[in-house]
């Protein structure tokens, strides 16, 4: 019979290792490093300047915005927000098509010595804030025609009062100049009473 084998032991060289405890300084090390290089890529997210070297962050400048702004704007996002609930209700839209019409109107009313880029800058926007902004103008627009009634005798008034101001020489071109005109001053007159109303029957919680 041939005798078993008994199992060699494995040889100290190759007992199975241990977990590696690394040491702290080494783990605070790397996190330090992953943090500066991440503080050096965005460090508009942590740091938005620096004088002499001490920090302004990024969270005191919004502190001081939200103190400063932030309920104008609250009122702003409230008022945006009213509109777009009272557009839906009533089944109203503006096309994509109406906004550039509006737009082409607003430049040509500057001249062409005016740039569009350069408005945008001095008006502190960005072209896709202009778009939003005529959008919800028209919106409010659209809103507020369903309540206005502009008769033909209003329009032979304003013509007689206004053609001096008028461009239009067709009388057809004339009086549906004059009925624009027309919309559009009833509209400045009632936008705040009509806002004010659907303000009020709205229910708004603040909590700023």
């Amino acid at each position: 019979m041939k005798k078993r084998r008994s199992p060699k032991a494995l040889p100290p060289e190759v007992d199975i290792p241990q977990r590696i405890k690394r040491p702290w300084w080494l783990v605070t090390g790397i996190l330090l490093f992953v943090f500066c290089a991440l503080l050096a890529v965005k460090k508009g997210l942590v740091v938005s300047a620096l004088v002499n070297g001490r920090p302004i962050f990024s969270w005191q400048l919004s502190r001081s915005l939200h103190t400063q702004f932030g309920q104008q704007v609250l009122e702003n996002m409230i008022a945006e927000s009213l509109v777009r609930s009272q557009a839906a209700k009533e089944k109203v839209s503006v096309t994509t098509d109406e906004v550039e019409v509006k737009t082409q109107e607003i430049l040509a009313s500057l001249g062409e010595n005016v740039n569009f880029d350069d408005f945008l800058k001095y008006q502190g926007m960005t072209k896709q804030n202009f778009t939003d902004q005529i959008r919800m103008q028209l919106t409010v627009s659209k809103l507020l025609e369903k309540t206005i009634v502009i008769t033909d005798g209003d329009i032979d008034l304003y013509i007689a009062s206004n053609r001096a101001m008028l461009r239009a020489t067709d009388p057809a071109e004339l009086r549906k100049e004059a009925h624009g005109a027309l919309l559009s001053e009833k509209i400045s007159q009632n936008v705040q009473s009509w806002f004010a109303d659907i303000k009020e029957k709205a229910k708004i919680l603040k909590f700023l």
